[in-house]
């Protein structure tokens, strides 16, 4: 009784650290945007490179980002503004992005700077 005992522990330990050992999925596409920061993709709906950030940047050449934007997702509480110069210069053309809000930015790349507005 005790063998058969001590195989099922031996049978029941196995399972359980191959269990643990099972790789947890990655994130793709939209679902990378973690709640707090405003992302941008290089790609329509989330898909590509992604930089994230939480107060913005004059200057997205900085995080190789500048005239890369396709979509973006706002996962903070406030709203941001994207321009298409450096340092927030000339807002004409610049984009608005709202809270909780995830969209394609039907533009062609045009984005170089973002903070909150």
């Amino acid at each position: 009784m005790s063998f058969i005992r001590n195989a099922l522990v031996t049978v029941a330990a196995a399972a359980s650290v191959f269990a643990l050992a099972t790789p947890a999925q990655a994130a793709t596409g939209w679902d990378r945007c973690n709640p707090g920061y405003i992302c941008l993709f290089d790609y329509d709906n989330g898909q590509g490179p992604m930089a994230w950030f939480q107060i913005g940047s004059p200057d997205l050449r900085q995080q190789d980002f500048d005239n890369r934007t396709q979509s973006v997702w706002n996962r903070t509480s406030s709203r941001f503004c994207l321009y298409v110069n450096y340092n927030y210069a000339n807002d004409q053309g610049a984009g608005t992005s709202f809270s909780g809000i995830q969209y394609n930015t039907n533009e062609v790349n045009s984005y170089s700077s973002l903070k909150k507005c």
